[in-house]
């Protein structure tokens, strides 16, 4: 930053010396004094001060697209959250839905005995 302060300072200290050497007057009448004061001081003071202005600004931009990226996925985390309460509560209504009956055994023997005394009458009534 200071090469370029450097080069800034250069370029006005040429402006100045030119309009002094070719007897140029500013616009106030005052040989270029006003210029020189401008040119030297408070406005390369003012440009090289502006760099962290927008240092600043770019940072606190910057901050605020993180904050909103953040609080992003905040609300989508508890959405999620809710979506996975709902889904696992689902889980146990399925769950109570599909229980084992009990006695199922007994009932499959009660259904395999009624099949075969089925198929023994059928054969007794046709003859086979």
């Amino acid at each position: 930053m200071s090469a370029a302060l450097g080069a800034i300072r250069a370029r006005a200290a040429c402006a100045v010396e030119y309009c002094s050497s070719n007897g140029d007057e500013s616009a106030t009448g005052d040989g270029g004094y006003y210029l020189t004061r401008s040119i030297g001081g408070p406005v390369v003071l003012t440009v090289a001060s502006a760099g962290w202005i927008v240092g600043i600004g770019l940072g606190v931009v910057v901050i605020a697209v993180a904050a909103v990226i953040v609080i992003t996925i905040v609300l989508l985390a508890q959405r999620i959250s809710v979506q996975a309460d709902t889904a696992e509560q689902g889980v146990g209504v399925v769950r109570n839905q599909t229980a084992e009956l009990s006695g199922i055994e007994r009932i499959n023997d009660s259904g395999v005995r009624i099949l075969r005394a089925a198929r023994a009458l059928r054969k007794a009534a046709v003859g086979k």
